[in-house]
């Protein structure tokens, strides 16, 4: 099973929050892809439940939640701040690459703009 998570957008054309047909009903993806997405994947689902994040199931494997950036920026912060993996030197160079791409992603998106953070599994 793979599991990722990444950002969409709400407007995304055959995407429905509601009455989608659960058919691949999930937003296309515009970010890279969050590193080491089984982590971020559960991390995700974790705070739908606690209700941390506005979101919910809309397809078989996916979930979508409606996130500000700074919403996202705390994710990306509690998940990977600090993990030597992420760190300049880091030992996985690759991951911390996939970090840098993301949060240049991030930093580029509008502080009141709504977005869809996405997990799928496939």
């Amino acid at each position: 099973m793979i599991l990722d998570v990444y950002i969409g957008s709400l407007k995304n054309r055959g995407f429905a929050w509601d009455g989608g047909d659960w058919n691949g009903n999930v937003p296309h993806r515009k970010s890279p892809f969050f590193p080491d997405g089984h982590k971020a994947f559960w991390e995700m689902l974790h705070r739908i439940e606690r209700g941390d994040l506005d979101g919910k199931q809309t397809d078989w494997g996916g979930w979508v939640t409606r996130c500000k950036k700074s919403q996202i920026d705390a994710l990306i912060r509690d998940l990977y701040e600090g993990h030597p993996w992420y760190e300049p030197g880091s030992p996985m160079p690759h991951m911390d690459q996939r970090l840098k791409d993301l949060k240049a992603y991030v930093a580029q998106l509008n502080d009141h703009d709504v977005y869809a953070l996405v997990a799928t599994e496939l």
